[in-house]
Order: structure tokens, then sequence, then C-alpha cells
């Protein structure tokens, strides 16, 4: 085994070098493992671990990093290392995000929180709390509310460190477009861009731009949507960031439906399954999904959506997300009520409006909950709201 030292060392020229880190993940893999059962170069092996894992979770093999960095987190608990401990919870976190596991993922970063809280570092608080605020785009929280807010702000600003403050306002970005406050995303996401373009970091402004994008699509915005997700895609061809192909097929194909090129859409959403797919992520492949069958009930073709939505749907079952769930329960509805089964449609429906009454009450909740009753009414022959 070469010696930890001396990849660390590379590794501190490298961590942010896709091409490199690519070429020497098995190495890199194999070297930490062993060295965490060799108590010493466990510290080493922390150190290594925690700097690698951010490019590494963003790889289709995720899920193995995840174990070694539970079998840190023994290593640290044991020489009883608060400091590794904090950092390995947060990166746990991250595993479990990409998962889609939310509880677990809350619960994790609510342990750095805590630990941090406890050894008074604010940098890993601020970490927690971006890791927190990041959760709303799995799963909608009451507890996400101004106060919060206002704390994680209040804290990146005594912190004094304009990548860490840069990453809160790309998390909050991220969360109010998934919340529906579309006017509140978009200034956090362009403060965030601003900074990735002052220091020049490619990845955070394809990242923050693809951001960007989704939100203005949410505020139905769509030439200006379409002009971010232009933005996303330069930059990230100048990266090695592999969940590029997903993220811009996949907002192409939702903006083409939402501009009824529906033979388009299901091209580019279909290449986004496959895409989800290879990466291995099941929030990713439940989106794709979930909005492929949307533009299949528009060409027609129901047994195809029947299928994907349903399979969505377990998935969103799985990973507990109500939001999604009263999503797809609404496009069953629809489904059926193009097949002329209004008694199947209405069921769907009813169950898509008792989902609602499970999501935290935020603007994104309130559009699917009138969506619904608009529909409901439209299925009972009378004329539905509009604003």
């Amino acid at each position: 085994m070469e010696l930890l030292s001396d990849w660390l060392e590379q590794l501190r020229g490298h961590y942010q070098d896709y091409a490199w880190l690519t070429e020497h993940t098995d190495v890199l893999y194999q070297t930490i493992e062993s060295a965490l059962n060799y108590p010493p170069q466990v510290n080493s092996a922390v150190e290594g671990l925690i700097a690698i894992c951010p490019y590494m979770f963003t790889r289709s093999d995720y899920r193995r990093w995840s174990g070694l960095l539970f079998d840190a987190l023994l290593n640290a608990q044991l020489i009883q290392d608060n400091e590794y401990q904090m950092r390995l919870w947060a990166q746990m976190g991250e595993g479990f995000y990409i998962a889609g596991r939310h509880e677990q993922a809350r619960q994790a970063f609510n342990t750095a929180l805590e630990r941090a809280r406890q050894g008074r570092t604010k940098e890993m608080m601020l970490s927690a709390y971006i890791g927190i605020i990041r959760l709303q785009s799995l799963k909608l929280d009451a507890s996400f509310d101004a106060r919060f807010v206002r704390e994680a702000l209040e804290l990146a600003r005594d912190v004094g460190d304009g990548e860490l403050q840069a990453s809160l306002h790309q998390a909050l970005a991220l969360a109010f477009t998934h919340r529906g406050e579309t006017q509140a995303a978009l200034g956090y996401g362009q403060m965030a861009y601003a900074y990735w373009h002052r220091t020049a970091q490619p990845l955070e402004m394809g990242r923050t731009a693809f951001i960007l994008s989704h939100a203005c699509r949410v505020a139905k915005q769509l030439p200006q949507a379409e002009r971010y997700l232009r933005l996303a895609q330069d930059q990230f061809t100048k990266t090695g960031y592999t969940r590029q192909f997903y993220l811009i097929s996949y907002e192409e194909g939702v903006l083409r439906l939402e501009n009824q090129d529906y033979e388009t859409a299901q091209q580019l959403l279909e290449m986004a399954v496959q895409e989800a797919q290879q990466l291995e992520q099941p929030v990713y492949v439940a989106m794709s999904l979930h909005s492929l069958a949307i533009v299949q009930i528009e060409l027609a073709l129901f047994e195809e959506a029947e299928r994907n939505l349903h399979a969505a749907l377990a998935m969103w079952e799985q990973m507990d997300n109500r939001f999604y769930q009263a999503n797809c329960c609404h496009a069953l509805g629809y489904l059926d009520s193009k097949r002329g089964d209004m008694k199947q449609a209405l069921a769907w429906l009813r169950r898509a409006e008792a989902l609602c009454d499970d999501i935290a009450e935020v603007p994104l909740r309130e559009m699917v909950r009138q969506l619904v009753a608009d529909t409901v009414l439209e299925l009972n022959g009378k004329p539905a709201h509009r604003e």
C-alpha cells in the first residue's frame, strides 16, 4: 500500500481536478479503506476521505463511499475526535441526501449541527445549516421558516467566509424554488452566481444557473429559464461534472413540455431517464419518469404513462415525499380522465387532496391544491377557478 500521506499531498492540489480524481478513484478508495484499519494512519485517512467525498458523491458508485464514511465515523468516535465527527456527520448527510433518504440526512445534519454547537465551531454549524436547507428539495418542512433563514444568514455573516456564504445563498435558492417562492429563490441565486463568477468557479456557476433556470420555470418565466439553462450548460462543459447530462436533458425536456413541444420533450426526457438510471440516483429517476409520463399523456401513450407514473409514485412513497406523491396522484387522475374513467380519476384526485394536507404550508402546496380542485370541478362539469 502506498503511503496515504503521499496521496494526501497530491489531493491537496487535485481535490477539484475531476479528471485526476476519476483516473485515481479506485486506488484512492483502496488506500483510504486500508488506512482506516491501520491506527497510525486513521487521522490521515479521515482527512483524505472528507476532502474527496464532495466529488465522489457525484459518481454513480457514491454508495461505496458512504460505507467508508461510516467506518471513518466509528474510528472518530473511538478516538473521541469531535471535529472529525462533525465533519463526517455532515458528509454522511450529503450521502443520504443524494440517495433520497431525507430523514436519515436530516438526522445526520442535525447531529453535525449539535456537535458543532457544543464545540462552538461556527463554520461547521453553517455547513450543517446549508445541508438542512437543501433538504427542502426532498421534503417541504414547516421548521424551515423566516427565523431559521435569519439564523443561517446571521451565522454566515459572523463566519465571514465568502465561499460558505455563496453556498448558503445557493442552498436557499434551491429551497425557495422547491417551495414555490421564486422571487426569494432568484434573489439568493443571483447573489450566489455573482460570487462563483467573481471567483471563476465554473461548476458552481453551472449548478447555480441550473437552479435559476428551474426557479424561472416555476415562475412561468420561460424565456429567462431557457437563457439560464444555456448558461448552465456552457459552464458545465468546462468541467467533468457527471450529472450535467441528466440535468440539462431533464430541464430542457420539461421546458419543451411547458412549450407543448411534446415529441421533443419525450426524446429529451427518455434521455434523462437513462442518465438518471446510470447515476443510480432515485430522486432523479423518479422526477424524470414522472415528467416523461406527463408528456406521454399528452401524446395519448396511456399505457406507457400509467406504467411510468406508478413507478414514480412507488419511488416517491419510498422516499416519503408527499408533495411529489400528490403531483403523481393528480397526474394519474388526469390520465384516467383522458381515458374516460371519471370515477377512478376522482379517486386519484381525492387521494392527491389528502396528501396536500400533509405538506407544509408553502405556495407550491397551494398551487397543487388549486390544480387538484380545478380538475375535480371540471370532471364534475363545473367551471374551474381561474385567476
